[in-house]
């Protein structure tokens, strides 16, 4: 599986080896706005639930470019839900005529599973992604990454 491209912010600050032209003009971060989108009305009692959920914990991430992808995460997430308490009731093997083998529940649950899994990345559910999400800095506010909240400075120490 081929490693995924670098964010254009790390890109520039690292170069390049090639000769490929980096992205220069403006950070991706301001070129896309974030904000929550609508839940869209077709999503399952319970990828709705984890919608709001979601987009809660990412109000300053997400944009709504990403609905897509966090329809397919949620309903994932709705159906391995569905999936894993099937396998609660009915055990992780079932009887065949050969004797017993693993529940096709399981299978479905991987299934699930993967796909959540893959969705999360591109949302930036998972610490590692977190780290390489850049989060707009809000316009109003006069704070650096430098700048203690009582306004003394860290280059000054």
């Amino acid at each position: 599986m081929p490693r995924p491209r670098k964010p254009p912010e790390l890109s520039i600050l690292e170069g390049g080896s090639g000769r490929r032209r980096k992205y220069t003009d403006q950070p991706m971060s301001e070129r896309v706005k974030t904000g929550i989108p609508p839940c869209p009305p077709n999503l399952s009692v319970a990828a709705k639930k984890e919608y709001q959920r979601v987009t809660t914990l990412l109000v300053d991430v997400i944009s709504p470019l990403d609905l897509a992808i966090l329809c397919v995460y949620c309903e994932a997430y709705s159906h391995w839900c569905d999936a894993t308490k099937q396998i609660a009731k009915e055990g992780l093997t079932a009887p065949t005529l050969a004797g017993n083998s693993v529940n096709p529940l399981v299978r479905v649950a991987q299934i699930y599973a993967t796909q959540m899994r893959d969705c999360a990345a591109k949302l930036g559910l998972s610490p590692r992604d977190r780290i390489q999400t850049k989060v707009e800095k809000d316009p109003d506010s006069t704070r650096d990454k430098w700048t203690l909240e009582d306004g003394t400075s860290l280059l000054d120490q």
